[in-house]
């Protein structure tokens, strides 16, 4: 492997978007470090990193012809996927919200009903009551009535 010093100079985005933030964070904490350290060095590397990592543009990466960033189609295949990914889980969270209100509506209705039925058991024991009594009532009529009959007619002899 070697180095090309033509294609250093060459300022072609070689850093990609997970190692810019990488280099970003880094670069920061060892600037921090630096400060509380008095460290030289460390303030050196911490401003390469984060210089590096803020342009998306890394000389060394230039001269070993290394690049970390995604090619245009892989960034759009991993940009489409998060979006579906997102919208899924969008979707079960709808999915678990309507499933969650029809439960309600449902145990809603089951009371309505039971409510209902019960009050037509009512009515219904009360109507059978009222009949039972009018035929009672009627049986009790006829009674007297063939009673009645039988002594109202002249004994025959």
């Amino acid at each position: 492997m070697s180095f090309d010093y033509k294609r250093m100079i060459k300022f072609e985005h070689n850093v990609g978007d997970k190692e810019k933030n990488y280099r970003m964070y880094a670069g920061a904490a060892l600037i921090f470090i630096s400060i509380f350290n008095a460290s030289i060095a460390l303030l050196l590397i911490g401003l390469i990193l984060v210089g590096t990592g803020f342009s998306g543009w890394c000389p060394v990466y230039s001269g070993l012809n290394r690049n970390t960033c995604t090619p245009d189609g892989e960034a759009a295949v991993t940009a489409v996927e998060s979006a579906v990914a997102e919208a899924v889980e969008k979707v079960e969270d709808v999915a678990a919200e309507v499933a969650e209100t029809v439960k309600e509506a449902v145990s809603e209705a089951v009371e309505k009903v039971e409510e209902v039925a019960a009050e037509v058991v009512e009515t219904v024991k009360d109507v059978t009551v009222d009949a039972a009594e009018a035929v009672e009532a009627a049986a009790a009529k006829v009674a007297a009535a063939v009673k009645g009959d039988d002594s109202d007619k002249p004994a025959e002899s």
